[in-house]
């Protein structure tokens, strides 16, 4: 069996091993921890570090109407600040397959005043995974994958 392996030095790497982003394409490549750490607080670079984990954010604050101010027409959707575009953007499903649309800065800006973790969301490697289907209310803030990479 064939074991995956750094795409920048070619050292195998464990099953549980990190992620990078490369941001020209937007690729998602395999580091052993000694590459990745390497990108770590990096700015600027060829390269962002990808998160291991995803946290929920249960103290989330949001009314029905500031989540409508969004104008959002689903209530399924991944947030994140592309780096590239300069842009906050919002990738939801739809029956076409991931739409991607802008939202109005002055709208987040609020959303993130009232919920300080949302400052500190590393563009293009983390988001605002939001989850209001039916009376579900599940804010978490979320790891890039290399599905949603590949909609970018």
């Amino acid at each position: 069996m064939a074991r995956e392996r750094c795409e920048l030095c070619s050292v195998a790497v464990a099953p549980e091993h990190r992620h990078l982003l490369e941001l020209a394409d937007s690729r998602v490549v395999c580091a052993c921890d000694a590459c990745a750490l390497r990108f770590q607080s990096v700015i600027g670079g060829r390269f962002k570090l990808i998160p291991r984990d995803a946290r929920q954010l249960a103290d989330f604050k949001v009314t029905d109407a500031e989540w409508e101010s969004l104008s959002l027409p689903i209530n399924l959707v991944f947030i994140f600040h592309n780096s590239r575009t300069q842009k906050l953007t919002a990738l939801y499903p739809s029956p076409a397959g991931a739409t991607a649309s802008l939202l109005p800065l002055e709208n987040w800006s609020a959303l993130v005043e009232k919920n300080p973790p949302l400052a500190s969301l590393e563009s293009d490697v983390e988001a605002l995974l939001v989850n209001r289907v039916g009376e579900t209310r599940d804010y978490f803030i979320a790891r890039l994958t290399s599905v949603t990479a590949s909609l970018v």
